[in-house]
């Protein structure tokens, strides 16, 4: 439900004919495309160095502190088994990680979006006040408070989900 709707807020949004919230929609969807590649391409190197430091220090050390008592985890062959074991779910523990940050940061540009796109109407809003009829001003004065009350539950809604993750 909250995809779908943001889909359609998006649709809505970069149908609207105006090239400065076209562009505004075109630089955050490449901004987001960017830091979703970049969580990416860091999280998977990240992970490397943590698998791969350990091979370096000269002792034996894991690439994630562990303790379990009475257990001498630097013992052959329990420490290959934990390093081998850390290191096959470094990869799967990033994979789970990186799509959560990316969403997040996605979804926080995606309300910076839905800001300056209200925020664009407000300001050529008073430029068709002069011109218009009353009606399709009052129209269009009722389009932007329902767009700031959407702004509000669609953040209400993004804390929600990212809250207690």
């Amino acid at each position: 439900d909250f995809l779908q709707r943001i889909a359609d807020v998006y649709s809505e949004i970069a149908m609207i004919d105006d090239h400065v919230v076209q562009k505004l929609v075109r630089k955050f969807t490449k901004r987001a495309q960017l830091l979703s590649k970049a969580n990416l391409i860091l999280g998977a190197v990240i992970s490397t160095c943590y698998v791969v430091y350990p091979l370096f220090t000269g002792t034996r050390s894991l690439p994630y502190g562990m303790f379990i008592p009475g257990v001498n985890n630097f013992k052959t062959p329990l420490y290959q088994v934990f390093f081998i074991g850390q290191a096959v779910l470094t990869f799967p523990g990033c994979c789970m990680y990186i799509p959560f940050t990316s969403f997040f940061a996605t979804t926080t540009l995606f309300g910076l979006v839905q800001i300056q796109t209200l925020q664009r109407q407000l300001r050529t809003f008073k430029d068709g006040v002069v011109r218009e009829n009353h009606a399709l001003v009052k129209s269009k004065l009722e389009k932007c408070i329902e767009d700031h009350k959407r702004i509000i539950s669609y953040v209400s809604d993004v804390n929600s989900l990212v809250t207690y993750i």
